[in-house]
């Protein structure tokens, strides 16, 4: 925006600028993700069961995911991380 190269952006973090206007479009809460068939994790998983398998972890430099990161940390302390990656698509 600020180089005029694009007329409108979405993005997870806000920008702060006085050239552009950034508002909320929508919040999305942390959701644990997994296969639908998955062979361990049903609707009825307990808290132990989820804790036992491997997660994913995104690395970025962005503001508001080290919150988000510490957040999750707080919930899931202990939890197996298997892959990190850049992207949310990975």
């Amino acid at each position: 925006l600020v180089h005029r190269k694009a007329d409108l952006v979405i993005t997870q973090m806000p920008v702060i600028s006085r050239s552009v206007i950034c508002m909320p479009l929508h919040t999305i809460r942390n959701t644990l993700i997994c296969s639908n068939k998955h062979p361990r994790i049903t609707d009825n998983s307990t808290y132990e069961q989820i804790m036992a398998e491997e997660f994913t972890q995104l690395i970025s430099k962005s503001a508001g995911v080290d919150d988000i990161q510490m957040e999750i940390d707080e919930k899931f302390m202990n939890r197996k991380i298997s892959f990190r990656g850049s992207s949310l698509l990975t």
